[in-house]
């Protein structure tokens, strides 16, 4: 229809199925010190709607099967925590890297919490992600785990690596990387958001 408001997917092949059209892994949520799950199980139904085949969430073990009532369409990656129910960096690297081998696209960050446990799981999914060629989407939590340990050059443009940060996100990323924008004011933004495209190496949607 001509001037829909809709957005419209292409049409697929009527002989496909859930390996024809790709496949989503969502990492994040958080047991301590706050639970978060919702931010990453609603990533996992957007990358449905939006039309993925399959979608897995990757997330502390205590809160996927929890996550998974919100978005049953998805499957389960439990990622180990230690006694206080943090990521272990170490075992769950193992988990991500197969989940990453399997996947068309990693998304990061949703309720990932911020701590040097997120930091490293940012830092080694995004390195495994890379290496194996996989484009990634990058949001909250991993986008404040990134302007704590920031990358000293910008990131390689193939695989692509989408960025996604409200202002706040925008500032402790710019300030981090030793930008000087206001991602606030109307008439700045696409300069800021061009500024840090250029020195992350990324596509940046900035929010706002």
């Amino acid at each position: 229809m001509t001037g829909s408001p809709w957005i419209r997917i292409p049409p697929r092949p009527a002989d496909g199925h859930k390996g024809t059209f790709g496949s989503v892994v969502v990492v994040g949520g958080c047991v301590s010190p706050r639970r978060m799950l919702g931010g990453p199980a609603l990533s996992a139904a957007a990358a449905m709607r939006a039309g993925c085949g399959l979608c897995e969430l990757a997330m502390p073990a205590p809160l996927l099967d929890a996550a998974l009532t919100i978005v049953p369409v998805a499957t389960g990656v439990p990622l180990a925590v230690d006694g206080e129910g943090v990521i272990d960096p170490t075992a769950a690297a193992i988990s991500l890297a197969e989940a990453a081998e399997r996947a068309t696209v990693v998304a990061i960050g949703p309720g990932l919490g911020r701590s040097p446990a997120a930091e490293a799981v940012v830092e080694t999914t995004l390195a495994t992600a890379r290496s194996l060629g996989r484009p990634l989407v990058v949001d909250a939590d991993a986008l404040n785990a990134i302007a704590e340990r920031p990358p000293q050059s910008p990131w390689p443009t193939s695989p692509p690596t989408i960025v996604t940060p409200h202002p706040g996100e925008f500032r402790r990323l710019a300030t981090a990387l030793g930008l000087e924008a206001d991602p606030v004011s109307p008439d700045l933004r696409s300069a800021a958001a061009r500024d840090l495209a250029r020195r992350l190496g990324a596509v940046v949607v900035l929010k706002g």
